[in-house]
């Protein structure tokens, strides 16, 4: 059953069942994606080919003991509108570097991470949630946390997980290649603050009896306001700390032997957005995938609404189709639409991805 992927644990825990059965400390995945979009719009028009690679790692130093880390090579920065891009900008970031203590029902983990309310899975290779991400998703967090996993056969499997952050200044948050500059304490902006302010509790679970095939995630943060700026990078004096809760259910179906439908809904509201206050953002997400055989077709869509107290309320969205065949030894093909609307201005991208994962 197909989990809602709640923090870096998740691909952990993954990781450490399939080092259970290797003798070598070290396991992992890579996955290598290859693709190309044509954007288009009003104003727009961009054809962006891109090379990505993701490497889950993981390090076994002793019982219990382990280190986790996610290296990430993708496109730092976009290109100009009406021009075609070939590998533009493209950079090396770690996403999470963690020292890890996992016993049979708990664990502890410090290090660079995301904070466990964010970490988008929703289902593979759909477009459509990246109006969440580029929003709302933290990343680039130092600090430390913990989980406790319940287990019942009446009940379930349930973990409940916490976690005290601030922003990463070190040298960990820049990128090689091209170098995004990294985040430092002058750049301001929620959850940077001097000391660990900031925190994220969440509970998610599944194999609950009574509802077979269903998972869900309920997590709520608060990220310190400190140091902010407009977008003039003027600093702003009447600022509040952000809050924002989110809560997620996902539904997987078989249909028949070889047919599987899985549903998501996901909402996420938003208090004080950025640190303004007054500013409240929510965010409503739903997608649909039906699997049948090597064959997947699915369709996604985000809707933001936004209110601050000296703008007019605005709306905003992402819808996405797409489509994709699984071959033999992990390698899918993947092509679909993408319709963006955000500030008033529409765009629209075709594209087609190409990707391969790698076990070891």
């Amino acid at each position: 059953m197909a989990m809602i992927a709640t923090s870096t644990m998740d691909a952990d825990i993954a990781l450490a069942e399939k080092a259970a059965t290797k003798k070598s400390p070290l396991s992992g995945t890579i996955e290598f994606i290859l693709e190309d979009g044509f954007e288009y719009g009003s104003d727009t028009a961009i054809n962006d080919l891109v090379f990505e690679t993701e490497a889950l790692l993981k390090y076994t130093i002793a019982d219990h003991l382990n280190i986790t880390t996610a290296i990430v090579l993708e496109q730092i920065d976009s290109g100009e509108n009406n021009k075609a891009y070939f590998f533009y900008k493209e950079g090396i970031a770690l996403d999470y570097l963690l020292l890890n203590y996992t016993g049979d029902n708990f664990g502890f983990y410090g290090g660079r991470f995301q904070p466990n309310v964010y970490s988008f899975t929703y289902l593979p290779d759909l477009e459509a949630t990246d109006l969440v991400e580029d929003e709302v998703e933290i990343t680039d967090k130092l600090g430390f946390g913990g989980y406790v996993d319940i287990k019942s056969k009446e009940y379930g499997t349930h973990r409940i997980e916490a976690s005290l952050f601030t922003a990463d200044t070190t040298v960990l948050s820049e990128t090689l290649i091209t170098n995004s500059g990294g985040v430092s304490r002058s750049d301001g902006g929620v959850g940077n603050t001097e000391g660990l302010e900031s925190f994220a509790v969440a509970i998610h679970g599944g194999n609950i009896p009574s509802l077979d095939g269903v998972v869900y995630h309920i997590g709520f943060f608060r990220q310190k306001a400190d140091l902010i700026f407009d977008s003039d990078d003027v600093e702003v004096t009447d600022i509040a700390d952000e809050y924002t809760v989110r809560i997620a259910l996902q539904k997987e179906q078989k249909v028949s032997k070889d047919t599987k439908m899985t549903y998501l809904a996901d909402y996420i509201h938003v208090w004080n957005s950025n640190g303004f206050d007054g500013a409240t953002r929510d965010y409503l997400s739903g997608s649909l995938s039906v699997t049948k055989g090597k064959w997947t077709g699915a369709v996604a869509a985000t809707y933001l609404w936004v209110d601050n107290e000296d703008t007019v309320a605005a709306n905003n969205y992402q819808v996405e189709t797409s489509v994709g065949y699984n071959f033999d030894s992990e390698l899918t093909l993947t092509a679909g639409w993408t319709i963006d609307r955000f500030d008033g201005s529409t765009t629209r991208e075709f594209f087609a991805e190409l990707s391969k994962t790698l076990e070891f």
